[in-house]
């Protein structure tokens, strides 16, 4: 997960037009590779020389927290794919899934643990 320094709300929040949460399993990703996937996703193609280290500067931050604290809240967590990422998605019942996850993002943000920035930028 990747959210603001400071507030680790936004780390749980959906932005505009998003259906559910993009979420990495940590015993299948570094921190690093969750920087340099969201370095990828933004631009394509990647724009050369924009590194992990330069997020970080930004006040990105990789955060950890148990699956159990999304699953016992009922969200739904899909299967992680080779790279650890996985998509979680909110309990039935919510006719718009930002709703739930602005919820519980107090919830979730309590529970969650900022990986250390010299982690962050492991090799």
């Amino acid at each position: 997960m990747i959210g603001q320094a400071g507030d680790l709300t936004a780390a749980f929040t959906l932005r505009r037009g998003e259906k559910g949460l993009s979420l990495y399993r940590a015993d299948l990703a570094t921190a690093r590779s969750v920087l340099q996937a969201i370095i990828a996703a933004r631009t394509h193609p990647p724009t050369p020389g924009v590194t992990p280290e330069d997020l970080v500067a930004q006040g990105y931050r990789v955060v950890q927290m148990p699956m159990s604290v999304l699953e016992d809240n009922g969200f739904i967590c899909g299967a992680p794919d080779s790279r650890g990422h996985f998509e979680v998605y909110a309990p039935d019942g919510y006719v718009e899934p930002a709703a739930a996850f602005e919820q519980f993002a107090s919830t979730f943000a309590r529970h969650a643990q900022t990986v250390l920035d010299n982690h962050a930028t492991d090799r």
